[in-house]
């Protein structure tokens, strides 16, 4: 049974993820290229917004650096040093439709001088059909190992929502795909260190690989449904919500909620992720395409409202209330509401954007009353904890006629006291 994990990328899987198996007495040692990281996480502090109940990840983070369960590095030497398991947790980035697999074969190169007989190897990162195969299979052998009897490799992918890796980690299935048994059952028992959960073995590292990005792309067109449903009902003078929710009563339909856009790293770069596949055997993906650019348009739909806004003299000015790819979350990668901030500025207009949990740039201000003050139109886009639009002084400072467009239903029941003060609703 191991005793000792490496995790390679400490981001928003493999921190919780390296952390889930030092709090339950596995020495876990993470691995990642940012030194500044390294030197924040070994002296015990963790941006991420995390929590197992009452303890936040920092909380977790100390006991387990106390405990000496876990430890940072940025020098794949000390990271693989008798080391029993490797678990790889490094994204692939998206840029101009096209995959960036550097992050995974630079983490690949580094690992090859340090494998030996009897490491279990888990590739956990979100991947084109293939990848395995290509870049850590035909790695490994070519470096004189037979997978199955010298090294065990299975892609293992996983399955966290950002504010609940902890729990997640513990409660939600896995698939393990490899082609011989011995790799699953040696990543079965890895996982097991961890999960409370059933594992779903199949013998090949590609069918798990299309399994999780079938997984995200089916979130992905559920939303695009949403957005389609919510252009006809808002056209029939209804609830979008109200429909949805609705739909949801019969047992066997879900659903999700339209929103400002999909964002993140997962769910949109599942289809780039297939696409890239499909190219290579000549094959189209209509559907998915359709559903892409179905949530890639809403932003720059929602900026366009704000042209129809009145505006006082001057320079126009806009409100963001939300920032972040979705919502109770601090991260803004691929974000649409961050997209319709940008969209707001390319237009000519002053935006003042206010978040609590994303930070860096530099149109936000402290509050949301302040990003509220002398606005025409006020966009409400996320979710997020302490963004209570019925707080007193939140919009009085928006200027009379003001449009609110709310992407998220913040003001959800709330449409006869914006009436009450002048102001305009549009909602999803």
């Amino acid at each position: 049974m191991p005793r000792r994990v490496t995790i390679v990328g400490l981001g928003f899987v493999g921190l919780p993820v390296a952390l889930s198996f030092a709090r339950r007495g596995i020495v876990a040692k993470g691995l990642d290229v940012s030194e500044a990281l390294v030197g924040e996480l070994n002296a015990g502090s963790s941006r991420l917004l995390e929590s197992d109940g009452e303890e936040t990840i920092t909380q977790i983070l100390r006991r387990c650096l106390e405990a000496g369960t876990f430890s940072a590095t940025a020098d794949p030497a000390q990271a693989y040093l008798d080391t029993d398991a490797v678990l790889i947790s490094v994204g692939l980035p998206v840029s101009e439709g096209r995959v960036d697999f550097g992050p995974l074969d630079r983490a690949v190169a580094a690992l090859v001088p340090h494998l030996r007989k009897g490491l279990t190897i888990l590739l956990r990162t979100t991947v084109p059909p293939g990848t395995t195969r290509r870049r850590l299979a035909e790695a490994v052998e070519a470096a004189g190992f037979t997978l199955g009897q010298d090294l065990f490799l299975a892609y293992v992918p996983e399955r966290l929502a950002e504010g609940r890796a902890f729990a997640e980690t513990a409660s939600v299935p896995v698939s393990i795909g490899a082609p011989d048994p011995l790799s699953r059952q040696k990543a079965a028992e890895v996982m097991a260190l961890i999960l409370d959960a059933p594992c779903h073995e199949t013998d090949s590292y590609e069918a798990a690989e299309l399994a999780k990005l079938a997984e995200n792309a089916q979130r992905d067109a559920n939303v695009a449904l949403s957005q389609e449903l919510a252009a006809l009902a808002r056209a029939l003078h209804l609830s979008s919500r109200e429909v949805i929710r609705l739909t949801n009563t019969h047992p066997r339909v879900r659903l999700l909620d339209p929103g400002p856009g999909v964002g993140g790293a997962c769910l949109p770069n599942a289809y780039v992720y297939m696409a890239h596949s499909a190219a290579e055997l000549r094959l189209e993906l209509p559907t998915f395409r359709a559903a892409r650019a179905t949530n890639e348009a809403v932003p720059e739909q929602l900026v366009d409202l704000a042209l129809g806004a009145p505006r006082g003299n001057g320079r126009p000015k806009a409100a963001v209330w939300g920032l972040a790819m979705k919502d109770n979350s601090m991260d803004d990668r691929q974000s649409p509401a961050l997209r319709v901030a940008e969209g707001l500025i390319a237009k000519g207009f002053l935006v003042s954007a206010h978040d609590p949990l994303v930070t860096g740039h530099t149109f936000q201000v402290a509050t949301p009353a302040e990003a509220a003050r002398g606005a025409s139109v006020l966009y409400a886009l996320v979710r997020q904890p302490g963004l209570d639009p019925v707080q007193p002084g939140w919009l009085d400072g928006l200027l009379p006629g003001a449009l609110v467009v709310d992407a998220r239903g913040l003001f959800a029941g709330l449409g006869d006291e914006l009436r009450r003060r002048g102001l305009t609703l549009w909602s999803l």
